[in-house]
């Protein structure tokens, strides 16, 4: 939310932004943001409400954005204390609504509006929760596609990258896998039934113990091809190690729109992916890359065989990758829906335009 704070700043509106000291976030926030460090102990932390609560006050917020369901019990409980600000809580692809008596008293009593980033998100919030009565509106991930594109790949031989190999990229995150290991069966089955160039499979992000040795399981010693897992990096080096590869996997089982994949399509990489949740909504498979079933890893290596085999077909695909991302997914786009969503819920408490 850094980056949708950076945007209504520049837009003309005042913002604050409330973070966890701990959080490196703090150190990203435009100069233009007013941060405030507050520390969230627990679910119910009384000296965070009655901070966050001055804070609302103090700042004559008409809008008050939470996002875990932590931030949601203290933020909207303090914004209800203090008798103004409606509350957005924002949601992403891993995250539901509990089905609980006391959870939907909680998100009924807490909650003004709901906001995620796909269609997908929203259809999934009504078909698993008919019993949740306030609006759901969608508000897609965008990025600044220009400053993107100018990103200078980092040499191969950062990674150990050697000449000749066919290399894919995969983001990763702690908690919320990506498919490395799926990646790693498909790859294995590639070379083992079509000759071409090896293939060198980069996981950049912080992955849990599980995920690592699951790939490395996956290729079951077939030494024309590995893994490097680069572990987690700042954003521009993520983004110069993205950028050398020949594509971009995210063959994962839940996702919304992120933003790794965008970053990607910035960078003008054809995408493999899931051909499911918000992934279906940002890939047009064919055009901007493939789309494969999920779960089906016969169907992955058949999408990174033809893709490995037809530098055109990549390049064609990237084009199209970067023009669709650029059209449809930018941040101008993503700010425009975050200020039609605040708007929307300021008017519900009977603030704002």
């Amino acid at each position: 939310m850094a980056t949708v704070a950076a945007g209504m700043v520049r837009r003309g509106h005042a913002v604050a932004f409330a973070f966890d000291p701990r959080a490196p976030i703090g150190e990203r926030l435009d100069a233009g943001v007013v941060g405030v460090p507050i520390r969230i102990r627990n679910d119910g932390d009384p000296a965070a409400v009655a901070r966050l609560r001055r804070l609302i006050v103090r700042h004559g917020a008409d809008v008050v954005v939470v996002n875990t369901t932590r931030e949601l019990r203290v933020g909207g409980i303090a914004a209800r204390l203090a008798g103004r600000g409606a509350v957005v809580n924002r949601r992403g692809a891993g995250d539901v609504l509990r089905g609980g008596l006391w959870d939907r008293w909680l998100y009924h009593a807490l909650i003004d509006v709901l906001v995620r980033d796909s269609q997908w998100g929203v259809d999934a919030i009504a078909a698993q929760n008919p019993w949740f009565r306030r609006p759901t509106h969608v508000a897609r991930n965008g990025l600044d596609v220009e400053a993107v594109s100018r990103t200078t790949p980092s040499d191969r031989a950062a990674f150990g990258g050697v000449p000749g190999e066919f290399i894919i990229a995969v983001s990763d995150r702690r908690g919320r896998p990506a498919g490395a290991p799926e990646v790693a069966e498909a790859a294995r089955r590639v070379v083992a039934t079509s000759p071409g160039a090896p293939i060198h499979i980069v996981v950049v992000g912080d992955v849990d113990d599980s995920v690592r040795d699951a790939t490395n399981r996956a290729l079951d010693g077939e030494d024309r091809v590995r893994a490097s897992f680069v572990g987690p990096l700042p954003s521009a080096d993520a983004l110069e190690m993205t950028a050398a590869a020949d594509i971009f996997a995210r063959p994962s089982r839940s996702d919304g729109i992120p933003y790794a994949v965008l970053e990607a399509m910035a960078l003008q990489l054809p995408v493999v992916a899931s051909a499911q949740g918000g992934l279906a909504e940002v890939v047009a498979d064919g055009e901007t890359g493939i789309l494969t079933p999920v779960g089906d890893v016969a169907a992955l290596a058949a999408a990174i065989e033809r893709l490995r085999a037809d530098p055109a077909l990549r390049a064609g695909m990237g084009r199209a990758a970067w023009e669709r991302v650029r059209l449809e997914f930018s941040e101008s786009k993503m700010l425009d829906a975050y200020e039609a969503v605040f708007r929307s819920a300021a008017r519900i408490r009977g603030r704002g335009a």
